[in-house]
């Protein structure tokens, strides 16, 4: 089974690259390898903590998906925030996985700015890269899918 790294882009001027591993009943979730590290990373930086989220989900975790909520905390205490609606709020974001042949699938999103809503992927936008992409074109392709992603306007509360 294949990791899944999602990088977040937020308004503080951070990346945040989270790790996600399947669990027993074939759930994506969270696995609680997360770092932070500022927007101006180098993209060979980027691409090798890329690469290490993607190692730290091949080994499924043994937790429902209820359960793995707490596996989220490390990157909200990384961001300061208490909730990840919080945390979401304003955000660019890409998922990204390996396919069966070892390329790199990097898919921007939309974030719709609603609690219940989450990030929606954009296959459309999708990009394939090279198994044997070096880590400068890892995170240069992702920083492609950040600027591919898309945020919705909030609606505030008057």
């Amino acid at each position: 089974m294949s990791g899944w790294v999602q990088v977040y882009q937020r308004t503080d001027r951070l990346l945040y690259i989270s790790s996600s591993s399947h669990n027993m009943e074939g759930w994506t979730v969270a696995n609680g390898w997360c770092k932070a590290v500022s927007i101006d990373v180098p993209d060979g930086q980027l691409g090798a903590l890329i690469q290490e989220g993607l190692r730290r989900g091949d080994d499924p975790v043994d937790v429902s998906v209820e359960e793995s909520e707490k596996f989220l905390r490390p990157i909200l205490k990384e961001a300061n925030v208490k909730s990840y609606t919080a945390f979401a709020k304003d955000t660019l974001s890409v998922g990204i996985e390996r396919d069966a042949g070892g390329a790199y699938v990097i898919v921007p999103t939309r974030n719709r700015n609603r609690r219940g809503s989450g990030f929606l992927y954009l296959p459309e936008k999708q990009m394939t890269i090279s198994p044997d992409a070096s880590v400068d074109e890892i995170g240069s392709a992702t920083r492609s899918g950040l600027d591919l992603s898309i945020v919705s306007e909030s609606k505030s509360r008057k």
